[in-house]
């Protein structure tokens, strides 16, 4: 099982990807599956008041589908994808807070999604449109639009609170397929590294030093003469010449030679 801390630094790193993502039919069609999720609507065997209330003395508009709901929001408030996503995690919040035998009227998921969008257009953008462009967005009135509002954070307790766990959690569909994306360039990269260093290794500079040529050491010639040759009867030299070499087969000659005229001058 991985670590959650890595796991944690993988969500984060697949969330800042999909937040620059732009608006697409996918997500569009998820939004609008989940809002469908949140609450029943149509006729009903039991006679319930619709959930939440209508406005009263208003008529509901002729609204079209959910999905086509989203998308023409979408179009004409240009939202951005970290505040129409975010949407989510408002809705979900809210189905788990409804009896299960709420029961709404056509137009209730309508509502409860533009009602979730706002929460968090003003959540996490400092400058968002105001209600009445909201208004101006849908076929709703600003009394509706304001109604919507303040219904959901009763409902919700005043709970808006938005953690990046619960953004990891609901948007789990749109991160896995980023974080593999992400997994197999890394892999990618290090293969590459490596062939290219493989490619283009070269001996180090060490072994490209060229060392100088250091002719054989010459031979010495030692020479050990008694301190006071003339107190003996004969000197005594003893002479350490290396006897392979040519080169000094004169030398050691001569060398003998004199060896013996000193000799023979002490006798």
């Amino acid at each position: 099982m991985p670590d959650s801390s890595y796991l944690d630094t993988q969500n984060k790193s697949a969330l800042d990807d999909f937040v620059q993502l732009p608006v697409s039919q996918e997500m569009i069609l998820y939004l609008a599956r989940k809002a469908s999720q949140v609450i029943l609507c149509g006729s009903s065997t039991q006679t319930l008041p619709p959930t939440p209330p209508t406005t009263p003395s208003l008529q509901d508009p002729a609204l079209p589908s959910i999905e086509c709901f989203i998308t023409s929001l979408c179009k004409k408030s240009k939202v951005q994808v970290s505040t129409l996503m975010t949407s989510i995690v408002y809705l979900d919040r809210l189905k788990s807070r409804l009896h299960p035998d709420a029961r709404g009227i056509h137009s209730t998921i309508h509502r409860i999604f533009l009602a979730a969008l706002i929460l968090a257009a003003k959540n996490l953008n400092d400058s968002s449109p105001k209600n009445k462009d909201w208004a101006q967005y849908t076929e709703f009135s600003i009394a509706e639009v304001n109604l919507m509002e303040r219904q959901l954070l009763l409902l919700l307790d005043w709970d808006v609170r938005i953690s990046p766990q619960d953004l990891y959690y609901h948007l789990e569909p749109f991160l896995a397929p980023i974080r593999v994306h992400h997994s197999l360039q890394y892999e990618l990269t290090v293969q590459r590294s490596a062939n290219n260093s493989h490619a283009n290794r070269r001996p180090s500079s060490r072994s490209l030093v060229r060392r100088p040529f250091l002719p054989p050491p010459t031979p010495r010639v030692c020479l050990f003469i008694p301190p006071n040759p003339l107190r003996s009867q004969r000197s005594t030299y003893k002479i350490f010449l290396p006897r392979t070499d040519p080169c000094l087969k004169a030398l050691r000659q001569r060398t003998k030679k004199r060896i013996r005229e000193q000799g023979s001058l002490l006798d």
